[in-house]
């Protein structure tokens, strides 16, 4: 029997994958159970980390759906997948971060389930939009330690947000990447557009250099076109 943990009522009800109450381990062990699709996202805000990770769920079960080849997922699934979709979140110093997934076999046409599905009433205000440029740099932006950036850009990198990212010394062509700079505490610096010598700091809104960074470190990413 499934052993129902309620997470987020934003999502509604949570339903675990595994017997362990540590939010990490859970996810963890979805991650490695190909039964599962799933994103994260880490930020500031709660219920903007549930609205983007909610985006990116969407994105990925679109894909793995148009690449079905023997079975097929049912149309009415896909309209109400909001009651498939679980949730669990957990906080990462004062961030908080938000794991949604979705049982893959749930989603077929031929599945059958005697499972309750309990909605919250503001599931239905949820508008969903494509992913873009500014909710993948909105996202980046949260990071203000350099640890944090492997469990927000792993799963952009996954569900095609971001192409690629790297170690500033791997960058194919730098002036076509964007930047995150850190100091040698770890601490997040700056977040700085394409550009030759002169690039927009999308942190302040103001035009900036990396010949300001002298010391730093910089990771590099592209984002889809």
């Amino acid at each position: 029997m499934k052993r129902t943990l309620t997470i987020l009522a934003f999502f509604g009800a949570a339903l675990c994958a595994t017997a362990t109450d540590n939010p990490t381990e859970q996810i963890n062990a979805i991650k490695k159970s190909p039964q599962y699709l799933y994103a994260e996202v880490t930020m500031a805000q709660q219920q903007e980390a549930a609205s983007l990770a909610y985006k990116m769920l969407i994105v990925g079960v679109n894909e793995w759906a148009a690449g079905l080849s023997n079975r097929k997922m049912a149309p009415e699934k896909m309209e109400h997948i909001n009651q498939y979709i679980d949730t669990i979140t957990a906080r990462r110093a004062n961030l908080y971060r938000v794991f949604v997934y979705v049982e893959k076999a749930r989603l077929l046409a031929d599945a059958t389930t005697e499972e309750t599905i309990v909605q919250a009433d503001t599931i239905h205000n949820i508008v969903i939009a494509p992913i873009t440029h500014y909710d993948v740099l909105e996202q980046i932006k949260q990071a203000r330690y350099f640890f944090e950036l492997q469990s927000i850009m792993e799963p952009l990198k996954a569900n095609g947000s971001i192409i690629d990212y790297g170690k500033f010394s791997t960058a194919p062509n730098v002036t076509e990447c964007y930047l995150i700079v850190y100091d040698p505490a770890g601490n997040i610096k700056a977040l700085l557009g394409k550009g030759t010598s002169v690039r927009p700091n999308l942190k302040t809104g103001k035009n900036d250099q990396l010949n300001n960074y002298r010391g730093c470190g910089a990771i590099w990413f592209t984002l889809k076109n």
